[in-house]
């Protein structure tokens, strides 16, 4: 009869002669790895808005914070730039790249832009390498822009005063402007009570595919933007202070789906603030895109 003793042995060798087995078959196993579970490397910094005609689209200024990948067709994913990501795929592919914003200005609101077109190429992901690329994207073809101020000279006065203290000005002064000869100033001093200001009528159609205002700004005060119609308004965005001009994609279709009219002006509103003696915003570039 076998002690114990002898159990724990027999066991003992029976794990040794197991590992033999198992070491004896591990170069046939290395060699059976198929190189396509190996990925190769996706590397992504930055995306780059090409103008198409400053006449048309006005400027290329963007803020483009994601991209959606696409390899064959495939989502692979949405990623916030810089990346770099794995890719299973061994060899030529086609690789589409669409252009992501931050909706009304939210970091955690990511918006694939309706309105830049995407960009497409034919890669090579070779597995273990990383393949870099700088995608380039412009204004889609067909969108219609029925409003662009950009500030510069030989403009027509397009946004006034309505209400309240302070003024707005355009002021041609390079030096303040984000790009260009000029930008727009609202000012309102101290005690004074909120200015208000508005744009031109801007005729706009209802049942689009989906409506944008876009404008770059920078500001030491709270303002606020919306929009308006002779029948009714709402106000869209608070905007919290920038010491650097910023890039603002506001989100209006919810909006003009149910504003009655097609008379849109977009609105700006510098509340008091007892707390900035001389309440300043910059604004620069601003259009509305459908």
């Amino acid at each position: 009869m076998l002690n114990s003793s002898h159990v724990r042995l027999l066991n003992l060798g029976s794990v040794t002669i197991l590992l033999i087995v198992l070491l004896s078959f591990m170069p046939i196993m290395n060699g059976c790895i198929d190189k396509a579970e190996i990925p190769a490397f996706l590397r992504i910094d930055s995306i780059v808005l090409d103008s198409t005609s400053y006449d048309s689209t006005g400027s290329v200024s963007s803020k483009i914070k994601s991209a959606w990948v696409y390899v064959d067709d495939n989502l692979q994913g949405v990623y916030q730039l810089p990346f770099r990501v794995p890719i299973i795929k061994n060899g030529t592919s086609n690789l589409k790249i669409y252009a992501g914003v931050n909706e009304n200005g939210l970091s955690e609101q990511f918006l694939r832009y309706p309105f830049y077109q995407r960009d497409e190429m034919i890669v090579d992901f070779v597995p273990g390498d990383t393949l870099t690329v700088v995608p380039h994207v412009r204004y889609n073809k067909g969108l219609k822009i029925p409003y662009i101020e950009d500030f510069n000279v030989d403009f027509t006065q397009s946004i006034y005063k309505d209400q309240g203290g302070g003024y707005f000005d355009f002021l041609l002064d390079a030096s303040k402007a984000f790009e260009g000869n000029g930008c727009g100033y609202f000012y309102l001093g101290s005690n004074e009570p909120a200015l208000i200001c508005t744009t031109k009528v801007i005729y706009t159609p209802k049942n689009q595919f989906a409506y944008t205002v876009e404008f770059n700004y920078k500001n030491n005060c709270d303002f606020l933007v919306g929009l308006r119609t002779a029948q009714s308004g709402e106000t869209i965005l608070g905007i919290r202070p920038r010491t650097e001009w910023n890039k603002m994609y506001m989100n209006i279709t919810p909006v003009v789906d149910v504003l009655p009219g097609t008379d849109l002006q977009i609105f700006f509103i510098i509340p008091q603030d007892t707390l900035v003696p001389i309440q300043e915003v910059f604004i620069d570039n601003l259009k509305l895109i459908y």
